[in-house]
């Protein structure tokens, strides 16, 4: 992983203490490896996703653009199995980049 999508999950597991973060979209700049934009995917234990979305938001400044979905983990259990789910989606796509010990 690289340098920046390893300081930016850092940021959010301390602004959101996830269950875990998954990575499901990355743009690079034309002709670069450098990152201009990631798509994460966070569980939470909360009940409260848009307040935990808003804070993440308000709270982490990062040097590359990014964009979250914010699930709780009641919500992640029931949509998994649902092939037709965008959570099946993310996890058939997706690259787990932090799991809470």
């Amino acid at each position: 992983m690289c340098n920046e999508i390893e300081v930016l999950k850092d940021k959010i597991v301390k602004s959101a203490d996830p269950e875990f973060i998954i990575l499901f979209g990355q743009k690079n700049y034309i002709g670069s490896d450098k990152i201009r934009e990631v798509n994460l995917c966070i569980v939470v234990s909360c009940t409260d996703c848009k307040k935990t979305e808003k804070r993440i938001y308000l709270e982490v400044e990062s040097d590359i653009s990014f964009n979250i979905i914010v699930y709780t983990h009641e919500e992640w259990l029931r949509l998994k199995n649902d092939d037709t789910s965008y959570v099946a989606s993310i996890i058939k796509k997706g690259v787990l980049i932090y799991e809470k010990a």
